[in-house]
Parts: structure tokens; sequence; C-alpha cells
């Protein structure tokens, strides 16, 4: 049975328990694979790229299901992500559903297990395989998958991909499924892309190319969206219009066109921040008896130096009080007659959760604010921390769970800043060095300090009164500030999490 006959009827959607129906470029994939005169393929690696939803995971699946019933056996598919979960949680869960929904458990034939499936006559394996190329050196295989391939971004994926490369003189495959990357970042996907580009195109009407034993499926833009909907013409246009207005261009750019990115955009819009603020707010008097999570960026010459404090206010993050220093031309700041003295003052006023701080330039002054009970708490900028401090602010931002006193300074350190997107979350980074984001740097350590170590202050705001004075002198009037904020667009893991730790 050739696969167009097998897919159309055996494989039911999930979704709607119904036999799928496969569109004209899903045969075209397909049938490239598995020609149906029964003759091998004269490609090997086959690279499936089109819009985010368009169903290219599930076409993947029953390639490998289509290659593990049919390939001499015994045969081993290995089912590849980037991670473990996701290498169990997509292609091989759609492949165990679809056997199981096709009898093969029932009746003995396939043996389903949490990673592993095996088919009683042929003995042939499908193995779900996390990115760890050491276990799988020298493996015999007939066919490769590979989904999501914009997240192989690390060493231990390239040398899995090196590993898992065709056997020569075998029938064997390697098949990806992606919608595009960040360039730069994607040393799998991205020279394959490229090579496909550079080869030559087999149809007027699909994009697809080939060169050498590399086939491939390349859809990109508004015509790829009209190619995959599966819906009406509204139900389409309801969809993108919603996913335009609530996705970073770039980010809408990379699922919902197909299209490469660089990973870098403004972090966030001025309309952003200035939704975060309430102008009857202002920096906390020295009679709060509220807890800081404060957050330091050092610097002596350069770049500015800043020390942002935050208070978890009910179900939301506030701003609490700040300084930044700006050097001049020839004149380094002093971290001691700056940094450390705003701290001490800081302390000997309030109660201070944890200060989160840069050891590069931080060493000295850390050891001496320790000797005087701040609770300092090494926070180095690596990129990994700037992911997950930026990230969390982002997210705060968006939903509104942060709200800030008015300042041009601080706003403008915000507006400065550039958001990386390497697809782990957004990292902060600046445009060139003229333009400041060292205050909105110590907000997103304050920001996750707060988030991720403490509970909600019992009896929220404390309003310390009418005409006294916050540590910049100025009076300070109780915020007539809005109840709740919406997180539907935030991550739901971090979602789930915000809301728990900031709900009373």
């Amino acid at each position: 049975m050739n696969v167009i006959t097998w897919a159309e009827t055996h494989w039911r959607l999930p979704e709607s328990g119904r036999l799928i129906v496969l569109a004209p470029w899903e045969r075209a994939v397909l049938t490239a694979m598995f020609p149906l005169d029964g003759s091998p393929s004269p490609w090997e690696t086959f690279l499936i790229s089109t819009v985010k939803k368009a169903g290219k995971t599930t076409i993947n699946a029953i390639a490998t299901a289509y290659a593990a019933l049919t390939f001499p056996a015994p045969e081993t598919a290995y089912i590849v992500a980037n991670d473990f979960d996701q290498a169990q949680g997509r292609v091989f869960v759609l492949i165990a559903d679809a056997l199981r929904a096709m009898g093969l458990e029932r009746d003995g034939s396939a043996t389903i297990g949490a990673t592993s499936i095996t088919f009683r006559e042929t003995h042939s394996r499908i193995v779900a395989l996390p990115a760890d190329f050491a276990g799988s050196a020298g493996a015999i295989f007939g066919i490769s998958s590979w989904t999501e391939a914009w997240a192989f971004r690390y060493e231990s994926a390239v040398r899995l991909w090196e590993e898992l490369t065709p056997i020569p003189n075998r029938r064997s495959l390697r098949i990806l499924d992606s919608y595009a990357g960040f360039t730069g970042d994607a040393p799998v996907l991205e020279p394959l892309w490229q090579r496909a580009l550079g080869g030559q195109r087999l149809d007027d009407e699909l994009p697809i190319y080939a060169t050498g034993r590399l086939w491939a499926f390349l859809d990109q833009g508004e015509e790829a969206q009209r190619r995959v909907w599966r819906g009406t013409d509204a139900e389409m246009e309801s969809y993108y219009a919603e996913q335009r207005a609530s996705l970073r261009p770039g980010t809408y750019a990379r699922l919902h066109l197909n299209q490469w990115q660089s990973g870098e955009e403004a972090f966030i819009t001025s309309e952003d921040w200035d939704a975060c603020v309430v102008p009857t707010l202002a920096p906390i008097g020295p009679t709060s008896h509220e807890r800081l999570h404060i957050g330091v960026d050092a610097a002596t010459k350069g770049d500015c130096a800043a020390v942002v404090a935050v208070v978890l206010d009910g179900d939301r993050v506030r701003l609490a009080c700040h300084h930044i220093w700006t050097p001049r031309r020839g004149d380094p700041l002093d971290l001691e007659l700056t940094i450390e003295a705003y701290l001490l003052r800081l302390h000997a006023a309030h109660t201070i959760a944890t200060v989160r701080y840069d050891p590069f330039q931080m060493a000295r002054s850390a050891v001496t604010l320790k000797k005087h009970g701040l609770p300092m708490e090494e926070y180095p900028q690596t990129s990994g921390n700037l992911t997950a401090s930026g990230q969390n602010l982002y997210e705060l931002i968006k939903s509104r769970g942060l709200v800030v006193y008015a300042d041009k300074e601080l706003r403008d350190h915000a507006i400065n800043a550039v958001a990386v997107d390497s697809g782990r979350g957004w990292r902060l980074a600046k445009e060139k060095a003229s333009r400041k984001i060292d205050g909105l740097v110590a907000l997103s350590f304050a920001c996750l300090s707060a988030i991720a170590t403490s509970a909600p202050p019992a009896g929220g705001y404390v309003d310390p009164g009418q005409g006294d004075e916050n540590i910049y002198g100025a009076t300070r009037e109780r915020p007539d500030r809005p109840r709740g904020f919406g997180l539907g667009s935030v991550d739901r893991s971090r979602r789930e999490r915000i809301q728990r730790i900031t709900t009373r």
C-alpha cells in the first residue's frame, strides 16, 4: 500500500478522530520520501518548513511511522528533539496515538511504552531520543525524525546530527520539520535551508527545492498561511489578526510567516511602559515598612550605575525607589560614595529581602555591604541570567503586573533596551553604547527576585501619611492604583508561577 493510501485510510487526527485528508503540499512531501511506484527515493534528507500549526509535525509522524512499518526489518526509527520531553510529547505521541487508533496495540502487533514502540512481527522499533550524541555513536537506523529543528543550537545537537547521518548502501532517511529560526543561532537548520535555496526548484506551484540528496519544502509568507489553513477564510483572518496583535512583529514573522529573524528588536514600546505608570505614585518614604527586593547594575565609567528596589504590592510588583548615576568623562564613579552609600541608606530605613548584583565590579563592595548585614546575592550577567530576568520583566510589563512612578530617566532606559530573542526568552541588550539601559537591567534583577523568592506582604500597601518625605525629598501621596491584571499573553508556566506567588 502506498504512503498516500495508507495515510488516508489509517491515520486519524487526534483532535477530531477523523481520517486525515492530505493537502497537495502534504502529498508532495510524502511522495518525495516514498515514491508511489515503490522505488527508493533519490533523496535521503527531507526538510519540511512552513508556518506554525500547519501540520508539518503530523506529516513527520506519518512518514516516520510508515517507514518503520515498511522498511526492511528489523529497523530502528529515532525521534529526536532538543529535549527529551519534546521528543516524547510531539512526534512520538502522535505516532503512539495513531497506532492505538489503528488497533495495533490492542491486537498485540505493537507494544507501546513510554519511550519506545516495538512491532511484533518485524522487531522494528521507534525510539524517543533526547539530543545526546554520546549514546548514539555508530547507531544503525532507518529513520531519524527531527522536530522543531530551529531549536537545535548546542554542540550536543550538532554532534548528534552528525552521528545520525544517513548510512550508505542502506535505505536511510532523515526527516526534519521546523519553522524558521534565528540567524546565526541554528547550526543544524540554517545551513540546510540555505543549501536547499541554492539548489533547483522542482515545482512551479509549490516551493520545493532539491540539491544532491537534500529535498526541501520551504513555504513562507501569507501564501503559506493560505496554503496550509484548514478552516474558513474568516477564521483565518481572525486568527492571524489576533496573533499579530498579541505577538512582537519579529515573533509573528518567524512563527506565522516562517521568516528568519535576527532575534533583536525593541524590548518594549513607550506605550507599554507608560501603561505601567501610575501618575500619583511616588518613591517610598523613610517610614515605609515594606520589604524591598533590590537589583544593582554597577559600573564606574562608560555605562551608568543603577540601584532599583521593588516591593510586592498585593497582586503586582511595584517600583519602590531607584537611583541612577551617570559617570562623567574622565571622572569615574566611586562605588563607595554612590551605590554603597545608597544601599546602606535603604538598609537603615527599610527591611531588605535581597540585593541581586553582578559581581564583576561589585566584589569589594559586596564584601563591605555583607559586613553591614545586607543580604547580598550574586547574579552574574550571563546570557542565561539576562534571559531569565529579561523574560520575567517583559511578562510583568506586558501583563501590567508592574506598576511604576513617573521618571523620565528610567523610562528612557526602558525604551532604549533591545530584546534579543534566542528562543529561550528575551535577553536585555542595547543597540548602541550611547543608549543606556542600566536602570532597566537593575529593575529586571529586582523583579525576578521579588517573583522568585518572596511572599506577598501582609496588609498590602503601607501609607506613611501625607507630608512624609521620600528618599529624594519629595512628598508622597497614596496612589490610586488599579486592581488586578490580565496575564493572557504570558507563557503559561511562568503565568501560573506569577499568579501563585503574587496572589494574596
